[in-house]
C-alpha cells in the first residue's frame, strides 16, 4: 500500500480523488441514464413506426377499395356485363391496371362465378370474391394461394410459392339490382414501393413477412433485397402465439434493435409479421461519441481540481510546517518559543492552542517542584499505616484526611471498610456455623425418613404385585362374562328375528280373517238378495195363479158358448153345420185350455212349495253364515291377541337384547378398566421399586452432604481463627 509522508501530498491526492469520484459517478450515471433514455426512446419510436406501418396498410386497403368502386358505376362496364361482352369487360379491366400497382382485376356475376380478368389466361379468383363476401367485409389483407401467384411471375420469390395481398370487392349494380362484383388485388410480395416509402418516413428498416419468410423488405444484401429468407425460430414462435417480439435480432450478420408485430388476415387468422428495426451500430456509435465527450469534460474537471488541490494544500501545509517546527523546539526544552499563524482558520486556532499549552506546561513544572517535599512526607505516612494493616492492626489512620478527594481520606476509608468487612465476616461465619449444625440435624432426620420411605415402598411393591395377580384372575373372569354376554346378545337377536316373523305371520292371518269376514258378509248379502228375489217370485207365481184362474173361467165360459153355438147350429140344420164344426173346435180348444190351466196350476203349486222351501233354506244359510262370521271374528280376536302377545314378547326380547348389549359393553369396559388397573398396578410396583432405589440414592447423597457439612464446619472454624487475629478496636 502506498504511504504519503507529507500532508501536502495527501491533500493533493485527496482533492484529486474527491474531484474524480463524483466525475466518474456522474459520468457513469449520466451514460446509464442516457442509454436507458435512448433505449426507451428507440422503443417508443419503433412502436410508433409499427403503428405507422399498420396504418399505412389500412390506408392502402382503403385506397384500393375506393379505386374499385369507380369502375362499377360506369355504364360501359354495366352494359358489357349485361350484354355478356367478355372481351369488352376484359379490355376495361386491362385499362384499369395500366399505370397502377394493382396486379389483378376481375369481374364475377352476382353469384361469384368468374366472368373475366386482366390476365391473359383469365386467372379465376372467384374464391377470393366468395371469401370476402362470406367474411362480411369488402376489403382486407389475405393470403394468396400458390395457384394464384403462379399467374404473376413479377412477384414470385425463389423458394416461396404463396403470397400476401390487399384485396377489395365492389358491387356492380343496374337499377339497384346487383349483377356482379369487381375484384382488385394488390400483391405485397416484392412490392418494394410500400416498404421504401415507410423507410423514407421513419428512417428505420421495414420488412413484411409471410409466416416466417421475408416477402418484402428495405434491407439490402449485396445490392439485392433480402427476401426469401427466414426469421429466427424464437421470433416466429412469439408472434405466432399472438405476442409482439421486442428485442435484438441478427439480420444479415448485423445486430438490429427490433419490434415484430403479428399480421392477421381479414378473418383474424395469423398470416405473417411486420418488422421495424434500426441497426444497433448506429446507437453504439452515438454512445461512443457521448462517452468521448463525457471523458473530455471529466479530464478538464480533473485538471481544474488538481490546480485547486495544489493551492489549497499550500495554504494548509505552510501553517502545519510552522506548528511542526514549534513542536520540535518545545520538545527540546525551548519552552519560550511560540508559533505565529495568521490564517484565521482552524490552523490559527491550533497555533493559539499550542501557545496556551506551552504556558500551562511552564506553570506545571513550577508546581511540581513545590510538591516534591510534600509527596515524600505523604509516602512515609502511607508506608507506616499500611505496615500496621499488614500486621493485622486496623486501628491506624492517616492525618490531614478532611478532604474527601485526598489520598489520606481514601486510605482511611479503605481501612475502615476493611474492618467493617472483617466484623461482618465474623458474624456471617457464626451464622454459617449454626446453619451447618442445623443442616446436619435435618440430614439425620431426612436419612431416618428415607429409610422409612424405603421400607414403605417395599411393602407397597409387594402389595401391588399381589394386587396385580388378583386383577389378572378378575380379568380372566370378566373375559368369560363378556363372552357369555355376547352369546346372550346373539340369542336375543335371533329371538327378536323369530318374533318378527311370528308377528308378520299373525298380521297375515289377521288380514286373511278380515278378508274371510268380508267374503262372509258378501255371502250374507247375496243370500238376503236371493231370499228377497224368491219371495218376489212367490208373489209373481200367485199372480200367475190368479191369471190361470181367470183363463180357466174364460175357458169355461167359452165352452158354454160353444155348447150354445152347437145347439143353435143344430137348430139351423144344414145351414148351421159349418158353424157347428167351429163350435165343436172351440169347445175342444176351451177344454184343452182348461186342462192346460190345471197343469199350470199344479206346476205353480209345486213352484210355490219349492220357493217356500228355498226361502227356509236361505234363512237357515243366512243364520249359518252369521254363525260363521261370529266364529271368524273370534278367530280374528284370537289372532289379535296373538299379535299383542308377540309384540309384548318382542319388546321384552328387545329389552333383553339391549340389556345384554349394555352388559356386554359394561363387561368390556370393566375388562378394559381391570386391564388398565393391572397396568397401573404394575407401573405402581415399578414406581415403588424406583422409589426404593431413589431412597437408597438419597441416603448416599445425604451421607455425602454430611461429609461436606463437616468440611464446611472445619473451614468456618479456620476462617474464624484467621479473622480473630485482626485488631479492629
Amino acid at each position: 500500500m502506498v504511504k504519503f509522508k507529507k500532508i501536502s501530498t495527501k491533500l493533493i491526492v485527496l482533492a484529486i480523488v474527491v474531484a474524480l469520484v463524483p466525475v466518474v459517478i456522474s459520468s457513469g450515471s449520466s451514460l446509464s441514464t442516457l442509454q436507458n433514455n435512448m433505449n426507451s426512446q428507440m422503443h417508443e419510436t419503433l412502436v410508433s413506426d409499427t403503428n405507422l406501418i399498420e396504418s399505412m396498410l389500412n390506408d392502402e386497403v382503403a385506397s384500393l377499395n375506393s379505386l374499385s368502386k369507380y369502375p362499377t358505376k360506369t355504364s360501359g362496364m354495366v352494359n358489357s356485363i349485361q350484354d355478356k361482352d367478355i372481351n369488352g369487360v376484359k379490355t376495361r379491366l386491362i385499362q384499369l391496371t395500366e399505370g397502377s400497382d394493382v396486379a389483378y382485376v376481375a369481374v364475377t356475376d352476382k353469384n361469384g362465378n368468374f366472368i373475366a380478368s386482366n390476365t391473359n389466361d383469365n386467372l379465376d379468383a372467384s374464391g377470393i370474391v366468395n371469401k370476402l363476401k362470406n367474411s362480411g367485409k369488402d376489403s382486407g389483407i389475405l393470403k394468396l394461394s400458390s395457384t394464384f401467384m403462379n399467374g404473376f411471375p413479377k412477384y414470385k420469390i425463389e423458394g416461396v410459392s404463396e403470397g400476401i395481398g390487399l384485396a377489395s370487392i365492389s358491387e356492380i349494380s343496374d337499377d339497384g339490382q346487383v349483377i356482379g362484383y369487381l375484384l382488385m388485388v394488390r400483391i405485397l410480395n416484392n412490392n418494394v414501393e410500400l416498404v421504401d416509402k415507410i423507410k423514407s418516413i421513419t428512417g428505420n428498416e421495414v420488412t413484411i413477412f409471410m409466416d416466417d419468410i421475408r416477402i418484402s423488405t428495405s434491407i439490402l444484401k449485396d445490392g439485392a433485397r433480402f427476401v426469401g429468407t427466414k426469421s429466427s425460430g424464437d421470433v416466429y414462435a412469439e408472434t405466432r402465439a399472438g405476442n409482439a417480439y421486442d428485442g435484438e435480432a441478427n439480420i444479415n450478420n448485423e445486430d438490429y434493435v427490433t419490434i415484430y408485430e403479428p399480421l392477421y388476415d381479414l378473418d383474424g387468422k395469423y398470416i405473417g409479421m411486420l418488422f421495424v428495426g434500426t441497426p444497433k451500430s448506429a446507437l453504439t456509435g452515438l454512445m461512443n461519441q457521448l462517452m468521448i465527450q463525457t471523458l473530455i469534460v471529466s479530464l478538464l474537471g480533473l485538471l481544474i481540481s488538481i490546480g485547486l488541490a495544489f493551492f489549497i494544500s499550500k495554504s494548509i501545509s505552510k501553517p502545519m510546517a510552522l506548528l511542526k517546527d514549534g513542536a520540535e523546539k518545545f520538545s527540546k526544552g525551548d519552552y519560550s518559543h511560540r508559533v505565529e499563524v495568521n490564517t484565521h482558520d482552524e490552523t490559527h486556532d491550533l497555533a493559539e492552542s499550542f501557545n496556551e499549552m506551552a504556558d500551562n506546561v511552564v506553570k506545571l513544572n513550577k508546581t511540581l517542584d513545590m510538591d516534591k517535599a510534600k509527596l515524600a512526607e505523604l509516602l512515609e505516612e502511607v508506608s507506616s499505616v499500611m505496615h500496621g494493616v499488614a500486621e493485622g492492626d486496623l486501628t491506624g489512620r492517616m492525618s490531614n484526611a478532611d478532604d474527601e478527594k485526598s489520598l489520606e481520606y481514601v486510605i482511611n476509608a479503605g481501612i475502615i471498610s476493611t474492618g467493617e468487612l472483617i466484623t461482618e465476616l465474623k458474624e456471617e461465619i457464626t451464622i454459617l456455623d449454626n446453619e451447618v449444625h442445623k443442616i446436619r440435624k435435618e440430614l439425620e432426620d431426612a436419612k431416618e425418613t428415607s429409610e422409612q420411605v424405603s421400607e414403605a415402598a417395599s411393602q407397597v411393591a409387594t402389595a401391588s404385585s399381589d394386587q396385580s395377580i388378583k386383577l389378572q384372575d378378575a380379568t380372566d373372569q370378566l373375559e368369560l362374562t363378556s363372552q357369555i354376554a355376547k352369546d346372550l346378545y346373539g340369542n336375543a337377536e335371533d329371538t327378536v328375528q323369530l318374533n318378527t316373523e311370528i308377528e308378520d305371520n299373525s298380521q297375515l292371518g289377521v288380514k286373511k280373517v278380515e278378508n274371510a269376514v268380508v267374503t262372509m258378509q258378501k255371502i250374507t248379502n247375496v243370500i238376503d238378495n236371493l231370499g228377497k228375489s224368491i219371495e218376489e217370485l212367490g208373489e209373481e207365481s200367485k199372480k200367475i195363479n190368479e191369471v190361470t184362474t181367470l183363463i180357466k173361467d174364460i175357458a169355461e165360459q167359452t165352452g158354454l158358448l160353444a155348447l150354445n153355438a152347437s145347439i143353435e147350429a143344430a137348430r139351423a140344420g144344414e145351414a148351421g153345420k159349418g158353424f157347428a164344426v167351429v163350435a165343436s173346435e172351440i169347445k175342444s180348444l176351451a177344454e184343452e185350455i182348461q186342462k192346460s190351466v190345471e197343469d199350470i196350476n199344479k206346476t205353480i203349486v209345486g213352484i210355490n212349495g219349492k220357493v217356500t222351501t228355498t226361502i227356509k233354506l236361505g234363512t237357515t244359510g243366512r243364520e249359518e253364515v252369521d254363525k260363521g262370521v261370529i266364529a271368524i271374528d273370534e278367530v280374528n280376536n284370537a289372532f289379535m291377541q296373538i299379535k299383542e302377545s308377540v309384540n309384548r314378547a318382542t319388546a321384552a326380547v328387545n329389552n333383553i337384547k339391549e340389556d345384554s348389549k349394555k352388559a356386554s359393553v359394561s363387561t368390556d369396559d370393566a375388562l378394559r378398566n381391570a386391564q388398565d388397573i393391572a397396568s397401573i398396578s404394575e407401573e405402581f410396583t415399578a414406581t415403588a421399586e424406583e422409589v426404593t432405589a431413589s431412597t437408597e440414592e438419597l441416603d448416599r447423597v445425604i451421607s455425602e452432604i454430611e461429609q461436606i457439612a463437616k468440611k464446611v464446619v472445619e473451614v468456618a472454624e479456620r476462617v474464624e481463627k484467621s479473622a480473630e487475629r485482626f485488631k479492629i478496636e
